[in-house]
């Protein structure tokens, strides 16, 4: 694998981009059970699932919007995805669907 160099990412932690990457890499493996390292509480998996139902996105999308907040949890410092982090990565589905549907 080609090494990837790091560089500074401006978030609240200054969390450098390298580690976000390495902790990435320790999950990859079992992405394929993403809803096992993406634990949600009872308020965010109704927000999800209003948006899915109001956007109607796929269940792939629901996995897909989940890996993305995860990465932007990693970004931010965070040990778990917040709020914030999912209002993030809803519209990147939504943008994703209107420029290539």
């Amino acid at each position: 694998m080609k090494a990837i160099p790091c560089c500074r990412v401006s978030t609240v932690g200054q969390r450098d981009e390298g580690v976000s990457l390495e902790m990435q890499r320790e999950r990859i493996a079992g992405w394929c059970q993403v809803r096992a390292h993406v634990p949600l509480d009872a308020a965010l998996g109704e927000m999800l699932q209003r948006a899915m139902e109001q956007l109607s996105l796929s269940a792939r999308a629901y996995d897909r919007i989940l890996k993305v907040a995860r990465t932007i949890a990693d970004l931010a410092a965070s040990e778990r995805v917040e709020q914030p982090h999912l209002l993030e990565a809803i519209p990147y589905r939504s943008l994703d669907r209107n420029v290539f549907y």
